[in-house]
């Protein structure tokens, strides 16, 4: 591991590919398709109402649904009540975040997984985020 010193930790989140259904299925291929390809001067008057419905959604349905029957069938629950916390600019921030990147990879946790393991780091421990998205911690042997 050339990048902690033995004893050391390493510390890593990143978006899962488990329950980002509205992710793979709307955002990426909308900022495959088309946000990352225009200006980004252009890029707010997209982002802007997607926010506002994003916004709502989440302070309107989620917050109020939360400790309720209901809420078990929301769809990406954890992670847009989460959400639910923020205001409204950094909410517009995420979804901004979303569209810009030329790039995003959602690992499955296996492959997060694996990572750790190559590197042969010990007292590791794979954690779920909201449940769309995985951390993980290790230990260098030392």
């Amino acid at each position: 591991m050339r990048f902690a010193k033995p004893g050391g930790a390493i510390f890593a989140w990143v978006y899962g590919r488990e329950n980002n259904a509205v992710v793979h299925g709307f955002i990426n291929p909308l900022r495959e398709s088309v946000t990352t390809r225009i200006p980004p001067s252009v890029l707010p008057v997209i982002a802007w109402p997607m926010s506002v419905v994003l916004h709502s959604l989440v302070k309107g349905v989620y917050r109020p649904l939360h400790r309720t029957a209901l809420f078990k069938a929301l769809p990406s629950r954890e992670y847009l009540y989460s959400l639910s916390s923020f205001s409204f600019r950094r909410n517009y921030n995420i979804v901004f975040d979303h569209l810009v990147a030329p790039v995003a990879f959602y690992l499955r946790r296996e492959e997060f997984e694996s990572w750790f393991q190559r590197s042969k780091l010990r007292d590791v421990t794979i954690s779920w985020r909201n449940r769309n998205s995985w951390r993980g911690f290790g230990r260098v042997a030392g």
